[in-house]
């Protein structure tokens, strides 16, 4: 069987849902809720290196008309330093369309429990937080999907 993990990621300017693959990369699963704060890059890149992580992939931000906007300068940002500590991962974007709102209609799982190191702050919704993280397995199985279609 082939080994291949990928991480997806849905930046957020407060929370950062994270998602991982199986083994094979071809199923998403809600994993993490990380707050975005300063040492992000570090702890996601020390999460990808964890879990042999190949391949990254981000929620591409931009409006209905395609235009990027500012969330995306946010992201490409975000981006450039994710490629910098991972230097030997690809780092793709993906359109993140709608992820949010699908990400509201699929059923949490027991992986996709938040991180115990770095829960969001109590006062927000414990729902709300596994959201972002749900969003992020939308965002990274179109990434999944549109691969398997390739090949």
């Amino acid at each position: 069987m082939e080994r291949m993990r990928f991480l997806g990621i849905d930046y957020g300017t407060k929370r950062v849902g994270i998602a991982i693959s199986d083994e094979r990369g071809a199923v998403a699963f809600p994993r993490a809720v990380l707050m975005n704060i300063p040492g992000l890059v570090e702890e996601i890149a020390a999460l990808a290196r964890a879990e042999g992580v190949e391949t990254v992939v981000i929620g591409e931000s931009r409006r209905a008309d395609g235009v990027e906007n500012a969330l995306q300068c946010e992201i490409a940002r975000f981006k450039r330093a994710l490629e910098v500590v991972l230097s030997d991962v690809p780092v793709f974007l993906q359109h993140e369309g709608m992820s949010t709102q699908s990400a509201r209609v699929v059923p949490e799982t027991r992986r996709g429990a938040l991180s115990r190191a770095r829960r969001a702050p109590a006062a927000v919704a414990r729902r709300s937080e596994s959201v972002d993280a749900r969003a992020a397995a939308v965002i990274l199985q179109r990434f999944l999907d549109q691969q398997s279609s390739a090949a």
